[in-house]
């Protein structure tokens, strides 16, 4: 267990640090979008990581194996980067939603949208295209998010046999893939 816990604090220490080296520029002044964005940003950068280093020990590589002292604990640190990413990527959704619900509420302003920053590159058609796609995007990222904690919550289940997780691995492939 000491392996695991190890493991997965390096992991998520690992990838702080390096959203922090990246991100070194904070905003002059930390309003509350400001936040929002850096919070956005972090927990993404979060969901990603752990997600990716959980498809990788499903690999089920013999380094890894040995290194956490067997398969069995290599599905244990799969198991719990399972459920960072599922916290993370509900705390993403919240963060990236939050704002939208407020203004719903009428709790907070619609914030204007101003002109794109003044040294920004012009990429021309292919700028163009990938933002003509940002919406397909969103609503793929959406509603694999919804699947993902579907997924997720039900392979976390202790009443489950395996068989029944071998089930929502490959639909967990399917939807990832899709």
């Amino acid at each position: 267990m000491k392996n695991i816990k190890i493991s997965l604090w390096s992991i998520l220490i690992g990838l702080t640090l390096l959203w922090a080296l990246t991100n070194a520029d904070l905003p002059d002044s930390l309003t509350f979008i400001a936040v929002r964005n850096l919070l956005v940003q972090y927990s993404g950068v979060l969901s990603i990581g752990a997600m990716s280093v959980a498809m990788i020990l499903a690999t089920r590589a013999k380094w890894l194996e040995s290194w956490l002292d067997g398969l069995d604990k290599s599905y244990r640190l799969h198991k719990w980067l399972g459920i960072a990413a599922l916290v993370t990527s509900v705390l993403h959704w919240v963060a990236a939603n939050g704002p939208k619900w407020m203004v719903g509420l009428g709790l907070m302003e619609r914030r204007s949208r101003g002109k794109p920053p003044a040294g920004e590159v012009d990429l021309g058609a292919i700028q163009t295209f990938f933002n003509s796609q940002r919406e397909l995007a969103e609503t793929i990222g959406e509603w694999a998010f919804y699947a993902a904690v579907v997924l997720i919550v039900y392979s976390t289940q202790t009443g489950h046999r395996f068989h029944g997780k071998l089930d929502t691995h490959s639909t967990w492939i399917w939807t990832v893939g899709a």
